[in-house]
């Protein structure tokens, strides 16, 4: 069944989801690998919409985000 969903929606969820993954995984300890503070850390944690220290931060975990990028005509 193919998923009936705008972009933006579909990137919300897949950020939130990301997102969860992260919280799941993320140390206190990680921060100094891609040089950001605890405090943006925690930030992030609390819903600032900031997509690309998420990213950053999930790939210290082991995760990616696909971002599909097609040309509409």
């Amino acid at each position: 069944m193919k998923e009936n969903i705008s972009n933006s929606a579909r990137f919300m969820r897949d950020y939130n989801y990301l997102l969860q993954q992260v919280k799941k995984r993320w140390t206190r300890t990680d921060c100094k690998m891609i040089g950001i503070s605890e405090s943006k850390a925690s930030r992030m944690f609390n819903g600032q919409f900031d997509v690309l220290t998420l990213l950053e931060m999930a790939a210290i975990c082991g995760l990616e985000l696909n971002c599909d990028v097609l040309e509409i005509n």
